[in-house]
């Protein structure tokens, strides 16, 4: 299998008040070919849940649960999992426009 395009890396903590529409805005990308890595860092709300049914139904969803550490720990071992060089950074609460994974692609050729 290839490698996709991009990586999107994603720590979580006691996101799920915000997590379904920030998934949603990754999966309307119009680029997509690509991997998000979300790291589950010990939550204790419904953001593990959220984040496997998601990856359940789309396979460029990973879902990870690791036990609280802290955002340097989710993000170090979400990284070691990434399968491209080109890694984009978000958080469980942001939005990106349709087209925001194509126009890095172009700014990073």
């Amino acid at each position: 299998m290839s490698s996709p395009s991009v990586s999107i890396l994603m720590p979580v903590r006691n996101a799920a008040n915000t997590l379904r529409e920030t998934l949603e805005s990754i999966q309307s990308q119009t680029l997509i070919d690509f991997e998000l890595i979300a790291v589950n860092d010990g939550s204790d709300d419904d953001t593990s849940n959220i984040l496997h049914t998601y990856s359940t139904n789309d396979k460029r969803i990973k879902a990870v649960d690791i036990v609280n550490g802290g955002i340097i720990k989710a993000l170090k071992h979400g990284l070691a999992l990434c399968q491209n060089n080109f890694v984009a950074r978000m958080d469980a609460d942001d939005l990106i426009t349709t087209a925001f994974l194509l126009f890095l692609g172009i700014l990073w050729q």
